[in-house]
């Protein structure tokens, strides 16, 4: 799901959020970092929908899971 357009620029956009507003303070002379935890923005949940591009190295691991999800042309 991390792939979808729309979860990927959630999830960038965060990440840079993150590192603006993380916390570095000094401790014994060494920099340390007060980091926020990552956003939840992929969620699994049963009827779930998204859209992602094929890449063959994906085949392996969709190959895996082809029981517990429907894969569809979109």
């Amino acid at each position: 799901m991390r792939r979808d357009r729309g979860v990927a620029s959630s999830l960038k956009r965060a990440q840079v959020l993150r590192r603006r507003r993380m916390v570095v303070y000094v401790r014994g002379n060494k920099d340390w970092h007060q980091r926020e935890k990552s956003a939840k923005v992929a969620i699994v949940k049963k009827g779930a929908t998204w859209v992602m591009p094929f890449s063959p190295e994906l085949a392996p691991d969709l190959k895996s899971i082809e029981s517990y999800v429907s894969i569809e042309r979109a």
